[in-house]
């Protein structure tokens, strides 16, 4: 079967999740009070991305100064690594050898006193060591070039850190969907393997509000490396704002509710003028992916099924995920 590494590591991810709750939670509680004064998250590829999600995240339910900004940017720009929001910085990076990241970590540290936190799977590569603290996720890491399980753990010590930075626990809800994401494991990617056979020629468009406009992102990422697909992400309520007019018949349209997994009333008016213009209008949760999901974090849930959606995508074109063309398992650029 062609993609069998990438499907393997995906199809674990919620075990993955599950085994690393409580020891994630428990660095999570201690760095609550480090993140509370402001954070900066820096990453690359799907990394920023989980860090725009995890900084949307601790904005809206802890209310806390956070943003996230692409390791380069923050690497070679030295307006995007100076702020009062960042006095803490976590970098995030699968391999922890991310050059752009490594740039960025010592570029915040030189615009001023800053705790940096690591957040990889390699608790001895060079950005564990750059840290002052390292939260290290040896489980998540992965042989396949497309971060899946990486990306899922690093997705769950997200919701766990703003539900601390609030007060609260997070664990039992993200139990609960990894839980149920195990148990429907088969039926899930049926429905992948049946969106990647409707979606046609057309182009992928993800749709999402808050934090999930950043997985909307993250979902165009994976399907461009995996399957090589035309695909943009928008904001929902951005849409009626310009993006409308490029939108095509034979596109296919994946919206990912916010912020409790079910569409808002405005959305819901968005998505309906979009069925009048596209054939294909799926709203994750309602649509597809809907067996499992009645409890537990819905973010997590929305990131395995559009991880699905990729895989299913690739394979239905005869790609071979595990085989990119041009991808490699982590980027050094050379300066000079």
């Amino acid at each position: 079967m062609i993609g069998a590494h990438t499907a393997a590591e995906l199809h674990s991810a919620p075990g993955v999740v599950a085994a690393l709750l409580d020891r994630l939670d428990a660095e999570a509680d201690v760095l609550a009070g480090s993140v509370s004064g402001g954070v900066l998250f820096v990453g690359c590829g799907s990394s920023h991305l989980i860090g725009g999600i995890a900084a949307a995240l601790l904005r809206r339910r802890a209310g806390v100064a956070a943003e996230a900004v692409v390791a380069s940017e923050a690497a070679y720009d030295p307006a995007a690594a100076r702020g009062s929001v960042r006095r803490t910085v976590v970098a995030v990076s699968r391999s922890g050898r991310t050059s752009e990241t490594l740039a960025a970590v010592a570029a915040t540290r030189r615009a001023g006193p800053v705790h940096v936190i690591a957040l990889v799977c390699d608790g001895d590569s060079p950005l564990a060591t750059a840290a002052d603290t390292v939260v290290a996720m040896p489980e998540a890491a992965e042989k396949a070039i497309a971060q899946t399980r990486s990306t899922a753990a690093a997705l769950a010590f997200a919701v766990l850190l703003a539900e601390r930075a609030a007060g609260r626990d997070g664990r039992p809800g993200l139990r609960r969907a990894a839980a149920q994401l195990a148990r429907w494991r088969d039926g899930w990617a049926a429905g992948a393997q049946a969106l990647a056979v409707s979606v046609g020629e057309g182009r992928l468009v993800l749709l999402g509000s808050a934090e999930r406009w950043w997985l909307a992102r993250e979902a165009v990422l994976k399907v461009t490396e995996m399957a090589r697909v035309a695909a943009v992400a928008e904001r929902v309520l951005e849409v009626p704002h310009g993006p409308i007019e490029g939108i095509r018949p034979d596109d296919t349209v994946v919206v990912l509710p916010a912020p409790e997994g079910k569409l808002g009333r405005i959305e819901e008016g968005v998505v309906r003028r979009l069925r009048s213009l596209v054939d294909r209008v799926v709203v994750v949760g309602e649509d597809t992916f809907t067996a499992g999901t009645d409890s537990g974090e819905p973010l997590l849930a929305q990131l395995h099924g559009v991880h699905l959606l990729a895989l299913a995508l690739a394979t239905a074109r005869g790609i071979d995920a595990d085989r990119p063309v041009r991808l490699t398992p982590h980027v050094s650029l050379d300066d000079a």
